[in-house]
């Protein structure tokens, strides 16, 4: 089995610190987790474990080469992880096996998504990061028009008149030229 970032060939097979059995590449230390291998390691785990990393332990470069599936030979496909992660993952559509480029293992579990990350490859998963980033931005550009105090005031009278009960008619006056004609 071809590694897809060195093509180094003599992967050796290893069990992941608590996690299921990959083909480890020993010169770029990357791992190869087929999607068979991964789902009966998730079958005969009892409880997900606790964050063991802080998130800013580990230094991830993510790899910038296209892979080839190390299995069928296919393009591996990148997705994101999640906002706060800087690399992705790169799946296998034919397959479904999974490369993990040096240390991305041990950032999934200190996130505890290690026993989960098979959503990540999901179009509802990869929809809402597209919809975080773009609350993200507003949020940047709101700030950067309004200044940091003029918008958290805004946010917080926003909140009011949400909750409020007469919340139409608030936004009636606020938005009329004279609330006071008829």
């Amino acid at each position: 089995m071809k590694c897809p970032i060195c093509r180094h060939q003599s992967m050796v097979t290893v069990n992941l610190e608590d996690g299921p059995k990959a083909y480890h590449c020993g010169a770029c230390e990357g791992d190869w987790i087929m999607a068979n291998d991964y789902e009966y390691w998730l079958a005969s785990r009892e409880v997900a474990e606790e964050s063991a990393h802080p998130l800013t332990q580990f230094e991830i470069q993510d790899s910038p080469v296209p892979k080839l599936c190390p299995t069928c030979r296919q393009i591996l496909f990148k997705y994101r992880v999640r906002q706060d992660i800087q690399f992705h993952l790169d799946h296998c559509r034919g397959c479904g096996g999974v490369w993990f480029d040096k240390d991305e293992w041990k950032v999934l579990r200190s996130v505890n998504l290690h026993d989960e990350f098979y959503k990540i490859f999901t179009r509802a998963w990869q929809e809402k990061l597209k919809q975080l980033d773009q609350r993200d931005n507003f949020a940047k550009l709101y700030r950067d028009r309004f200044g940091e105090d003029d918008y958290a005031e805004l946010r917080k009278i926003k909140a009011w008149v949400e909750a409020h009960p007469h919340q139409q008619l608030i936004l009636g006056y606020l938005t009329s030229e004279d609330p006071y004609r008829p």
